[in-house]
């Protein structure tokens, strides 16, 4: 049984250096040691359970945050430029790329289409925008509430003497 699991443990290792993953949270670690120590063959099923899974997740998890360099210039490009017209032609023409293969990858590593994200990123903008205005019109009006209040004092001394 432990050749078995040593000959797995070699394909599932294989799989991680393939996917540029052995140095990443010790995965690609000695495990020999820790196959033989193994007494039982729960143990053993444990273990190599719990290292393909830690395995298949950091792969999967490096799919999910990998941005090719046509996706990371035209996201540049458009967080610098996102109060202008943006056309999926002109930013794919850009990354030197089909407009139907950038929107294609843009919202397979982005998670949103083209449009989505602009529209996303003018959002988040116009939320920021608003709650700094929303500051300093707190601030304004702190400020006339506390010019209110002394004019009234000075007007209130002036009629009651």
């Amino acid at each position: 049984m432990k050749q078995v699991v040593t000959e797995l443990m070699v394909m599932v290792l294989s799989s991680a250096h393939r996917n540029k993953i052995e140095g990443q949270s010790g995965l690609y670690s000695s495990y020999l040691p820790d196959i033989e120590s193994a007494s039982q063959i729960v143990t053993l099923q444990n273990w190599c359970i719990e290292k393909v899974l830690a395995i298949a997740g950091t792969i999967q998890n490096n799919r999910h945050h990998h941005i090719s360099k046509v996706v990371f210039e035209a996201k540049a490009h458009i967080d610098a430029n996102y109060s202008k017209d943006l056309a999926l032609g002109d930013v794919s023409k850009m990354v030197a790329v089909s407009p139907q293969y950038f929107s294609k990858i843009f919202k397979e590593e982005i998670g949103l289409s083209f449009v989505e994200y602009i529209r996303d990123k003018r959002m988040d903008i116009a939320k920021e925008m608003i709650q700094e205005a929303g500051i300093l019109l707190k601030k304004y009006v702190t400020g006339l509430a506390i010019m209110i209040q002394i004019i009234l004092a000075v007007y209130s001394r002036k009629w009651w003497v």
